[in-house]
């Protein structure tokens, strides 16, 4: 092919690609207008404290640092408080904050696809890119998207990858180590994943100094001291409960949190069909090993290429062996409890390795991935396993748009007895139902005139309810 027409093909590939990123997006910005939790919720009743004491003076270190749910939440705190103080609590501007990191994360997941693929001798997957909108965002992640408070982790999960394009640039030097090391921090100070950071940054470190790179043992030397440094800050002050303890569990029954794992990382695409989590989650764990194992023994892909998505799928493993050893319990759910929206934000950095996978697959020219690639149908089944990532992503983008219209029915209607009638408790349904009634954060933010209360908004709710 000539080179006119190699570049009349690429440009036409990219806007075509641009065009179908753009679906999702849109898809999710109507839908997010449309169902945003736009009323405190759960977790956000006891996050009022803070407000209240921000209200009127400034908030005791202590009470500000400490662990909240096993996470340390000193960023989003902080950026949740200053937005409602500026917005009187309107719930719209968190969840739009949402949206935005989400779109600086498929931003930051898309360079990195393009460059390492570019490193890697081939050509920009432009079938690939479609893929990952769909993946990062897909309406599966509903209760994140949608819920203010959940913006911890879209802070930790766009910090973790900010970290990672740094630590994945061509020419490495301490500087750049010194940003990676600020991204990790953030990503720790905003939500637990950000603890898991350290060590995938580790395995990204380490490929680059093992293979093909000159060997700088400073670097490695650096990062495990930072490393612990960070940790023992974490751990700070840091008590959980004993019923909640990880090391109780490994002694019970280890093999719990391996199944945990697996239905963790396979459920975000499984999420219109639950039961095939575990299957899909073992696929891919599989594909993913068994594709490293060629890679490195092919030598044909650099260890910058490759290091960053090896570092989002251990990440993501990591991450689903620490929530598993917290909530694989029978009391708390289960193996099951890892089909739960709000985790498939961080099982989706899982499956963005796996498309920079099959993105070599479907080089045209084998780039080494595994035994037997050569065969001619190689490209064929790179196409077709990209494409069943894509269907499942679409059915559970579809499956959580039901869930998100099915929860305006019903707490809706709460939300507006709770405002109509003026009662002096948090309804169950709004509030976690074995929580505290939290009469006294309602009569500040009533007092006060925030959420829900805000005249503009309580002047919508009741003209909703005829009165």
């Amino acid at each position: 092919m000539k080179k006119p027409e190699r570049a009349q093909e690429g440009r036409m590939g990219f806007i075509l690609a641009v065009l179908a990123c753009l679906v999702p997006f849109l898809a999710l910005v109507w839908a997010s207008s449309r169902y945003y939790f736009n009323y405190p919720h759960a977790d956000e009743w006891a996050f009022i404290h803070l407000i209240e004491q921000a209200w009127n003076g400034p908030i005791p270190w202590a009470e500000f640092y400490q662990p909240y749910n096993g996470h340390r939440l000193f960023l989003p705190q902080a950026v949740l408080l200053g937005l409602v103080r500026w917005t009187h609590w309107d719930h719209r501007y968190p969840v739009a904050a949402n949206i935005a990191l989400g779109a600086c994360i498929f931003g930051l997941a898309a360079f990195l696809l393009a460059r390492s693929t570019r490193r890697a001798g081939g050509t920009c997957p432009w079938a690939a890119f479609p893929v990952l909108s769909l993946l990062v965002f897909s309406l599966s992640q509903w209760t994140n998207w949608e819920w203010g408070w959940q913006i911890q982790i879209w802070m930790a999960v766009l910090a973790v990858y900010a970290g990672l394009a740094v630590l994945s640039v061509e020419r490495l030097c301490g500087w750049h180590l010194l940003l990676a090391f600020l991204f990790g921090a953030a990503a720790t100070y905003s939500f637990a994943i950000g603890a898991m950071f350290w060590g995938g940054a580790f395995v990204a470190l380490a490929m680059r100094h093992f293979r093909g790179e000159p060997r700088r043992w400073l670097y490695l030397l650096a990062w495990a001291l930072a490393s612990c440094v960070l940790y023992g800050l974490y751990a700070y002050g840091y008590e959980q409960a004993e019923a909640q303890s990880a090391s109780r569990l490994i002694q019970a029954n280890p093999l719990k949190i391996a199944a945990y794992g697996v239905i963790y990382i396979g459920a975000g695409l499984t999420y219109f069909r639950p039961w095939a989590a575990p299957l899909v989650g073992f696929a891919g764990l599989v594909f993913g090993i068994w594709a490293h194992i060629g890679l490195w023994r092919a030598r044909r892909v650099p260890a910058s290429a490759l290091a960053p998505f090896t570092a989002l799928m251990c990440i993501a493993a990591a991450s689903a062996a620490l929530t598993g050893m917290a909530r694989a319990r029978p009391a708390v759910g289960g193996i099951w409890q890892a089909v739960n929206a709000r985790y498939f934000t961080i099982s989706s950095l899982y499956w963005v390795g796996v498309i920079f996978l099959l993105a070599l697959v479907m080089q045209k020219e084998p780039l080494g991935i595994g035994w037997g690639w050569a065969h001619p149908w190689r490209r064929r089944l790179g196409g077709v396993a990209l494409m069943m990532v894509a269907a499942c992503a679409l059915l559970s983008s579809r499956q959580g748009y039901f869930n998100m219209d099915e929860h305006y029915k019903v707490y809706t209607p709460e939300v507006r007895r709770m405002i109509v009638q003026e009662l002096t408790e948090v309804p169950p349904r709004v509030r976690n139902p074995f929580a505290y009634t939290f009469p006294n954060e309602l009569a500040f933010i009533k007092k006060q005139q925030l959420s829900i209360f805000r005249p503009d908004a309580e002047q919508r709710w009741r003209e909703a309810s005829g009165k």
